[in-house]
């Protein structure tokens, strides 16, 4: 049987990991688009101006539709969140194959306006928001504010008086970064007339952080599971990811109704997403963080830890409009986490994993994944950063149990030998 072609919108180095296992590259064909994954940070940075003048999306859009065109492609997919979510809708619906239609996932991703649509669908779910430019002197605290095109928690703050937020409210990203969302809100979502250039503030939600994720095929909202999202102190900062959740049964399956009202509400199809979720104890109340338009491919190896279903078989399925399967509790752990490496402080990378390090490593833990954002010589700092702390690196790790779990990561630690010093 002829393998099916997918082609891969903006691909992470995950993503490369993910869809060139063994399993995925008996079944498929998959191309991976050219592009530098590390563009939006190089424009956050001031790195990359010379992208302003490059930047023209007609001909991006046409060249990926020409290329789909050319080599027969049978579906188009993609799990970044900007701009290859975007694109690949777009080219989707060019090419006439399976795949969300661009103004929803735009509406996603616009978190005003996506929260006007979760009031509208799920009001009990949504806090208090407006537009820090709307707001009124009387205003209440503790706030969070965000920018209304997000990215990796860049600009997001907890604020708690008036003076922290006359501190923070001219702070914007660089007008190369909106560029291309304001491009694509113009030409595929020409009712969202709110400035991007601006910042959102909201009630701040306070609880248990957790992730539902999910796909829908024809209409049909089916949920994989929801995965704890442990933070830091600082609330911004993740610290690591668990699966299965350890929230009841009963808080999980009426997050789930909230997504499937709102994903069927706006009218989301054929695609993966994930909504990120507060659950307050004290009052019994489920909030949403927000909604990513997406496969969070973060989670995609977790559920094959533990369901035996890597969650990237289900995007393919879908983007070549067949159902897909999804298995439960038929992986080889009981239990995943995703963890991350990371310090508050800034530091000087001496050492990173050597070959024998993470040889050693995988031979402890064959199923896991790695991934090293330091840079020998460099400052974590020279990196795309949350504003808040510094990542360095990221492990997924199964096992039998959590405390099993927690181990595992002590372990790996060691095993891996970073080497830093103080700046």
């Amino acid at each position: 049987m002829k393998k099916k072609k997918i082609l891969v919108i903006c691909p992470t180095s995950r993503d490369k990991k993910e869809l060139s296992s063994p399993k995925i590259k008996e079944k498929y064909d998959i191309i991976f688009h050219s592009y530098d994954e590390h563009s939006v940070e190089k424009i956050l940075y001031q790195e990359g101006g010379w992208l302003t003048h490059k930047f023209n999306p007609d001909e991006m859009i046409n060249a990926m539709v020409a290329k789909c065109n050319r080599e027969k492609v049978d579906a188009v997919i993609s799990s970044e969140d900007y701009p290859g979510s975007i694109f690949a809708s777009i080219i989707a619906q060019k090419c006439n194959l399976p795949g969300p239609h661009p103004q929803t996932v735009l509406l996603c991703q616009h978190k005003y306006h996506a929260r006007q649509q979760q009031k509208k669908y799920v009001p009990h779910a949504v806090p208090f928001f407006d537009l820090v430019d709307n707001l009124k002197k009387d205003i209440s605290f503790p706030l969070f504010t965000k920018p209304v095109k997000s990215f990796f928690s860049v600009l997001a703050h907890k604020v708690m008086s008036h003076d922290q937020l006359q501190q923070i409210a001219h702070k914007r990203f660089p007008a190369e970064f909106l560029q291309q969302f304001n491009w694509f809100l113009k030409h595929y979502a020409p009712f969202c007339h709110i400035d991007t250039n601006n910042l959102l503030a909201e009630g701040l939600l306070q609880g248990k952080q957790a992730t539902l994720d999910g796909y829908v095929y024809k209409g049909n909202v089916h949920i994989f599971g929801v995965v704890d999202s442990i933070m830091f102190e600082n609330g911004i900062s993740f610290k690591h990811f668990e699966y299965p959740s350890i929230l009841s049964e009963n808080v999980q399956k009426r997050m789930a109704c909230i997504a499937k009202k709102f994903m069927t509400g706006i009218g989301f199809d054929n695609g993966c997403f994930n909504i990120e979720f507060m659950y307050n104890t004290q009052i019994d109340g489920i909030f949403i963080i927000e909604v990513n338009p997406r496969l969070a491919s973060q989670h995609a190896d977790l559920y094959e830890k533990v369901d035996g279903t890597n969650t990237y078989e289900v995007l393919l399925a879908l983007a070549l409009g067949k159902r897909p399967k999804f298995y439960q509790k038929k992986g080889n752990h009981n239990v995943a986490g995703s963890f991350v490496y990371r310090f508050f402080e800034d530091q000087q990378v001496v050492k990173v994993p050597s070959a024998y390090n993470k040889k050693k490593f995988f031979s402890y833990f064959p199923d896991a994944r790695l991934q090293i954002f330091a840079q020998e010589g460099k400052k974590l700092s020279d990196q795309i950063q949350d504003g808040h702390s510094f990542r360095y690196g990221l492990v997924h790790l199964g096992a039998q149990n959590f405390e099993q779990l927690y181990g595992y990561f002590e372990q790996s630690k060691k095993l891996l030998s970073f080497v830093f010093e103080s700046v």
